[in-house]
């Protein structure tokens, strides 16, 4: 499924009449030539983890996830924890104005190392990388079917 783009033709497609209609050639310049089904969880994932103690704040990581591992690319000290947990635009805007913290690669190594050594130690490293990028390609598959699904039943007037 991953292999499937619905924007590329297909192997039954004329490509002269594709490129005839302004369409491209399923590998055109610069296009990926291989087939695999990895093309998806080579970009990495956007994500925010947060890690609260009662009455003492949170810590807010901005991070990508790659296949394979997990790097951190902000830190930042949230004085209210409960901020972290509310799933509201007010409780976003908060965080984004309180959420104030250097950029990763800036600090010296040795913090680096800390921050690092206390998230493995949470189960947060390549694994959870690795879990997070595998969901995300099992959730756009999904997706993915779902559209082909709707869009056969469109056709077939069901």
């Amino acid at each position: 499924m991953a292999e499937l783009d619905p924007f590329e033709p297909d192997d039954e497609s004329d490509d002269e009449s594709d490129n005839e209609r302004g369409g491209r050639p399923a590998h055109a310049a610069g296009a990926p030539d291989d087939d695999s089904d990895d093309d998806i969880s080579d970009e990495p994932v956007e994500c925010t983890i947060s890690i609260a103690k009662p009455r003492k704040g949170a810590l807010l990581f901005e991070c990508h996830a790659w296949p394979t591992k997990l790097e951190v690319l902000k830190v930042s000290y949230i004085k209210d924890e409960k901020l972290v947990s509310e799933d509201t635009s007010e409780a976003e805007r908060k965080l984004r104005a309180a959420g104030v913290g250097p950029e990763y690669d800036g600090l010296p190594k040795r913090i680096k190392e800390e921050f690092n050594k206390y998230l493995t130690e949470r189960g947060i490293d390549g694994a959870l990388a690795q879990s997070v990028s595998e969901f995300i390609k099992y959730k756009t598959q999904k997706e993915a079917q779902g559209w082909f699904d709707a869009v056969g039943s469109f056709f077939s007037g069901r």
